[in-house]
Order: structure tokens, then sequence, then C-alpha cells
């Protein structure tokens, strides 16, 4: 990280200290940042280049106004989503209301798959109770099999009574020579020591859809303004959800970039619909998209994975 630029110095390490409290106190309420958080940074600017994370003005960050490819990779995306990936998506959202937790004893760590079989979808999902407000195993209980009935009836609402729907709540629960209910102090699988790693699969869209093609980088943690992996998993998402709502077709689009060619336009872009469409119409919502989104303003400011309003009108 940059700990100047010219002759104004940056205080890198309080940014990041007071970045994760913010973060980590918003989406982890259970989580107590004074008493829970030790920060090392273990951040330095040095680097190969004198001037690179120093720089003595804007001429010394070239990337500010010609940013390029910072990795050779391929970055895929999508639309319009299945039922299946769409009921995933909502399973998780039943917990929140405006953004905030909807119930006290539930936690954030929370895991779902879905399998479909022909009409028929099946949910597992691990959903964390917060041991101050789980007073014994009755209450356990009781709520897993409340939050099963009200879960059962999102999904089937989500799915328009297409499919059959069934949902199993912390298996583990169910094992009779391994008992371990799913307890947690903060709501994270942090304070086991299940940290998790960025790019485990992990995708804008928030799902890993194992049967979907899949991009080659993570991102998130990466920077904004020519990070591959971050960059085109944003505009791919766009594109992909563009040219399938306009054009009226499922939509793949692959964008590949090589390290230190052009970041806009990438190397090449692929793009797959399922029906034959005009060249010319495709061509149009691509280099629309590519050449006048502000995708580092976008990046920074909001939040890129598929909105609500989006969700809704899921086919």
């Amino acid at each position: 990280m940059s700990d100047r630029f010219a002759d104004q110095k940056i205080d890198f390490f309080e940014i990041q200290k007071q970045s994760a409290i913010d973060y980590l106190s918003k989406i982890l309420p259970h989580f107590d940042p004074i008493n829970f958080l030790e920060i090392l940074s273990l951040t330095n600017p040095f680097s190969h280049t004198s001037t690179w994370y120093r720089p003595r003005s804007i001429e010394d960050v070239p990337d500010a106004k010609n940013p390029y490819a910072n990795d050779t990779s391929v970055c895929v995306a999508y639309w319009p989503l299945s039922y299946t990936e769409k009921l995933t998506m909502e399973m998780e959202r039943f917990f929140y209301q405006d953004g905030a937790p909807k119930f006290n004893f539930i936690g954030q760590d929370m895991k779902i798959m879905s399998v479909r079989k022909h009409s028929h979808i099946h949910v597992t999902m691990c959903i964390p109770f917060i041991c101050d407000y789980t007073p014994d195993a009755s209450f356990y209980k009781e709520k897993e099999i409340e939050l099963c009935s009200s879960l059962i009836e999102k999904a089937t609402i989500v799915t328009e009574g297409k499919f059959d729907i069934s949902i199993d709540i912390n298996t583990q629960d169910n094992n009779p020579f391994r008992y371990k209910p799913y307890l947690l102090a903060t709501g994270t699988c942090l304070e086991c020591g299940e940290e998790g790693v960025v790019g485990r699969g992990n995708k804008v869209d928030g799902l890993i859809s194992s049967m979907r093609p899949h991009s080659m980088e993570a991102a998130f943690g990466k920077n904004p303004v020519y990070h591959t992996g971050r960059v085109y998993g944003y505009l791919t998402n766009k594109l992909a959800r563009a040219i399938a709502t306009q054009l009226n077709c499922e939509c793949n689009v692959f964008a590949i970039t090589q390290n230190g060619g052009t970041l806009i336009p990438p190397y090449a872009i692929l793009v797959e619909t399922s029906g034959q469409r005009e060249r010319k119409a495709l061509e149009n919502i691509v280099e629309k998209i590519l050449f006048s989104t502000d995708y580092v303003d976008a990046l920074l400011f909001t939040d890129p994975i598929i909105p609500r309003e989006v969700l809704a009108r899921v086919e």
C-alpha cells in the first residue's frame, strides 16, 4: 500500500484498522471488535520500483489514466439465473430485512446447497445459532422446526409453486454418533479458526453453481482499477444480464485478458446465446457497456452483487 503521495503522508494502518472495524461491525452484529479483534498489519510500501507505492506525482501512476490488465485470465458470467440459483440466494436473504439481520438468535455464517432433480429441489442449510440467545436444546430444536416451515413457504413463493421443496437444517444434529449443534458466539466460524479464502469459488453473483461455467479469478480483495478478476467479475455479469434481457435469450460471457495488455477492451470477448442473435446488436451492447461503464465507481461505492429488483425478474 502507498504510505504517501508526493508530500502527503497516508496513514494506511489507521485506514485498514477502521475499515476492518466498520465492516465487521456491520456484517456481524454479535461481533465485538473491541474485545475480539486484534489487527496485525503486514502491509508495507516497498516494491521493485521505488516510486510504485510512493508516487511523486500522477505521472508515477500510469494506471490512473491508462489501466492495463494485471494478469492473464478468463472471467465468466451468465444470465438468467435458474430457479434453483434464485432459490438458494433467497434462502439466505430470508434472514435479513433492509440489509439487517432479522433474528437476534441467528448468526451470519450460513452455508446453503440446493440440488434439483426434475421437479424436486432439496435444500441443505447450515444456520448458526448465537449462544447467548439460545437458552437450551429445546429452544434450538423448536426454532429449527419453525424456520424450516417458514423457509419452505418462502421457497414455494420464489419458485412460483413449480417445484416440490424439501429443506434440511443443520444436518449434523441428526447424527447419533456425533451430535454437534451449530452454535457460535460471534456468528462467524472465524472464531473457530475457519477463515476461508477469497478464491474458493466465490463469485460476484454470490453463488457457487457447480454446473455453470466458472471464472479463473476471484473478484474480491483486489485492486478495483486494473485487477482483471475484480473488473471483469463485474463487467461480464453486467454484459450477460444486458444481453439476455435486451435480446431475450440465455447468455454466457467470457472475457480473456493478457498480462500487460489492454484492459478495456480485453484481449477477447466470447458471447454465447441460447439462440442465434444479430451480431451487430450483440456488438452494440458489448461496446456500450465496456466503454461507458464507470466500473471503478461501481466497485467502490455500490454493491455489485445481483440486486433484489433484478432477482424479482428472473424467469
